[in-house]
């Protein structure tokens, strides 16, 4: 085991759907997310939530530019 899987036993347990949602980079360029646990048989609520989740926090992805995956966005220094 993992010790990210504490983040994700509880759902995989009680057999909840769950997903991990990409949000905005940080100034230093890393990923933050949040992950969406969803009540029995609500996989296509949990989709469209996490689909909002996004819009509202990658602006570009309403242009359908996507977003920047180059390694010039991670800050090297740390």
């Amino acid at each position: 085991m993992y010790l990210s899987d504490i983040y994700t036993i509880s759902a995989n347990l009680a057999g909840l759907p769950a997903l991990s949602a990409p949000s905005f980079p940080t100034e230093g360029g890393l990923p933050v997310g949040a992950q969406l646990i969803g009540p029995h048989w609500s996989e296509g609520v949990l989709l469209k939530a996490a689909s909002v989740f996004m819009r509202g926090s990658i602006p570009d992805l309403l242009h359908g530019k996507g977003v920047p995956m180059s390694d010039d966005r991670i800050d090297q220094t740390k």
